[in-house]
């Protein structure tokens, strides 16, 4: 089986040059990932830390507090959530890519019917962010109504 950009130039740069923006684009998710996730735990440590040293004694002052904290719990599993479809779309089409170079063919680079490409499945680690980001949440909930 050939690659499709068999005695074709511009083909081979179009696919080389839509395959290297799509690894970039995922470097690029992971670096906001990365962020995303510094600044959120950063900005729960500092609540918690805040919340431990001056604690609330009205009740609507915990509850608003409360909220507050929740909705951002919600806004980051919800950043997490898309930026994990924007991955899984990003892959997708890296597939597609690998595809039409030739990657995922038998004998086309290498010999004995070897791949260069493994047809590995996306394995997703938004989980991780989610659970802890809801952890967090529980954390600064338990700081706020012990006091």
């Amino acid at each position: 089986m050939t690659p499709v950009y068999e005695n074709d130039e511009n083909k081979l740069k179009i696919l080389k040059m839509g395959f290297e923006n799509q690894v970039q684009y995922l470097r690029m998710m992971s670096d906001v990932d990365l962020r995303l996730f510094t600044g959120y735990i950063t900005v729960q440590l500092i609540l918690g830390s805040w919340l431990a040293q001056h604690p609330l004694q009205m009740i609507a002052y915990k509850l608003g507090i409360l909220i507050i904290d929740w909705a951002l719990v919600a806004l980051a599993i919800n950043a997490f959530r898309v930026n994990q479809v924007r991955r899984a779309e990003a892959v997708h089409v890296l597939k597609n890519l690998c595809d039409a170079l030739g990657f995922t063919k038998e004998g086309v680079f290498l010999p004995d019917s070897k791949k260069i490409q493994s047809s590995v499945p996306l394995r997703p680690w938004n989980w991780l962010y989610n659970l802890t980001a809801i952890l967090a949440g529980i954390g600064v909930t338990i700081i706020i109504l012990a006091f």
